[in-house]
């Protein structure tokens, strides 16, 4: 048997209307692979990266708001009764900042149960539902959540929504808080 898929098994780059969320959900799938071995459903996705550290992990996989949005379109498409679903980003290195020249490639993935899935849909649901909910607020009326406005080079909004009781967050902050704060989409 040869190493290239069944014809008719793998669709790439593929436009999804992604059913279910509280707002129109568009995206574009770079593989989904339905003849994975082990679960009969891949979804892979191309990232291009500076450095392996912006690489996710297995468990950040797992909950990323983009795979599992591809997961659930996926089982809902094209196999409604696999039990599981293989998440896999595929890096490619860039020359970094720091002059790096050398070319790299890696993969991270994981399998995640529809029930994980579905977990997940329902968590990023409710969250796209406080943002519609947070839209239709007048400005002053939107909840703060000042520990952010440092994170990953600060919010270009910051000067706009102190609350006259919330002070500035040190510009040590990111630095005290760095090994809690999330990683950035290498993208």
């Amino acid at each position: 048997q040869g190493l290239l898929p069944e014809p008719g098994s793998v669709v790439v780059e593929g436009a999804v209307d992604i059913q279910g969320a509280p707002l129109p959900m568009l995206g574009i799938i770079d593989v989904v692979d339905r003849s994975d071995p082990e679960t009969g459903i891949a979804i892979l996705d191309h990232k291009t990266s500076s450095g392996k550290g912006w690489m996710k992990t297995p468990q950040e996989l797992a909950v990323n708001v983009q795979m599992c949005s591809y997961a659930h379109h996926a089982l809902q498409r094209f196999d409604a009764d696999a039990p599981s679903i293989r998440l896999r980003h595929i890096y490619y290195g860039t020359p970094g900042k720091r002059g790096a020249k050398r070319r790299w490639s890696d993969s991270r993935e994981v399998v995640v149960t529809r029930e994980q899935v579905a977990a997940v849909w329902s968590e990023i649901c409710t969250t796209i539902e406080e943002m519609v909910e947070a839209a239709r607020l007048e400005e002053a009326a939107v909840p703060q959540h000042i520990q952010s406005c440092s994170a990953f080079g600060g919010c270009p909004f910051a000067d706009r929504c102190w609350a006259e009781e919330a002070q500035p967050p040190s510009p040590l902050s990111p630095v005290r808080n760095m090994s809690s704060m999330a990683k950035p989409n290498p993208l």
